[in-house]
């Protein structure tokens, strides 16, 4: 566990926003540099990126925060508090997803092509998140005395063997990136990357929230929240490419 990363004339930088700043700005250029061969340019979707960043921030932390608000009600400083962990890509996506269309019909970007590249940005930033999560202690994994298990603290600092729940989410991150590139690589057709990493990620949350440690101050199950992800995923979808006819 390390929560602050180093220290520099009395000054924290902590690990977790500095991890997540990696995976932003890597899954940036990721997505830049392959935004011609998905049959985008690269100016327009790199600035529709950055423009979607904000809401995909601002609804991965009010997803989290509305899962603990038994926590934040009582402590309502700590829900912007920058140094803390909680994050969920639930609410990010969602939120994103909805706000879309508008600004790509604006930017002249098709609703496919553009979330095929995000689909990069989220996978690659998503792998250096959970490293951001590792050094934290969130996202802990239930006790295991398997061959798999390790010494990892959880938020509250205890030490105990575990299941290495952010290492064994990076692991499959990689490989829905693989599969990405691979779908890329054969030239499929527009939004079939987009759909095999929403169902890719959904069925890795399913498997792994199950090693997880769940607060029980948590107010909804992993099962209502993934069901309410992947509903609410598909329904915005299904009103970007009605809106913007592709």
């Amino acid at each position: 566990m390390r929560r602050v990363l180093f220290s520099f004339r009395g000054i924290r930088v902590w690990s977790y926003p500095v991890l997540l700043y990696v995976g932003l700005l890597g899954g940036f250029y990721v997505n830049y540099a392959i935004a011609p061969a998905i049959g985008m340019d690269r100016e327009r979707a790199a600035l529709a990126t950055v423009i979607l960043f904000a809401p995909a921030l601002a609804g991965a932390r009010l997803w989290f925060v509305i899962d603990h608000w038994t926590i934040y009600r009582r402590e309502p400083r700590r829900i912007w508090r920058h140094a803390e962990g909680g994050l969920t890509l639930y609410g990010g996506l969602v939120l994103s997803l909805v706000l879309s269309p508008p600004i790509l019909a604006v930017m002249r970007l098709s609703f496919a092509d553009f979330w095929d590249g995000a689909t990069f940005t989220m996978l690659v930033g998503m792998i250096c998140a959970r490293v951001g999560c590792l050094l934290n202690g969130c996202c802990s994994g239930r006790r295991s005395d398997g061959p798999l298990g390790l010494a990892l603290a959880d938020h509250m600092g205890r030490l105990e063997r575990r299941h290495p729940v952010a290492l064994y989410e990076m692991a499959a991150s990689l490989l829905l990136l693989a599969g990405s590139a691979a779908l890329l690589e054969l030239r499929s057709p527009p939004g079939t990357i987009f759909c095999f990493g929403l169902a890719g990620y959904a069925c890795v949350r399913l498997g792994l929230d199950r090693l997880r440690v769940r607060s029980p101050l948590a107010s909804a199950s992993h099962r209502l929240a993934l069901s309410a992800f992947l509903g609410c995923s598909l329904l915005a979808s299904a009103i970007g490419w009605l809106l913007t006819g592709s």
